[in-house]
């Protein structure tokens, strides 16, 4: 489901702990990243863990790796160009309907 520079846009950044003091850089809701690395959480197996592009956090010593975020905070984002072929639809229907209108005058 998921693959490296796939476009995601985040749809959960509510913590599910308390906030720390940690400087970590997390994902806003609404925002749209680009997914730079997939891996299995070692901490949760199954779960599976999204490192982002836009954000960059340091490498945590405890797992030799930058923590990511879990997937299930993200959705993809949609490359569907049919909102594009309807707009243009529409236009062509209106210029069809104008042009019935200045013929018929």
């Amino acid at each position: 489901m998921w693959y490296t520079g796939q476009k995601v846009v985040c749809v959960d950044d509510v913590p599910r702990k308390p906030p720390s003091t940690s400087t970590l850089r997390t994902p806003k809701a609404g925002v749209t990243y680009t997914v730079r690395e997939i891996y299995e959480s070692k901490t949760s197996p199954g779960q599976i863990a999204l490192v982002l592009e836009e954000i960059i956090n340091p490498i945590n010593e405890h797992f030799g790796h930058e923590l990511g975020f879990s997937d299930w905070r993200f959705k993809p984002l949609i490359d569907d160009d049919s909102w594009a072929e309807s707009v243009l639809e529409n236009i062509k229907e209106e210029i069809e309907e104008e042009s019935l209108a200045l013929l018929t005058e």
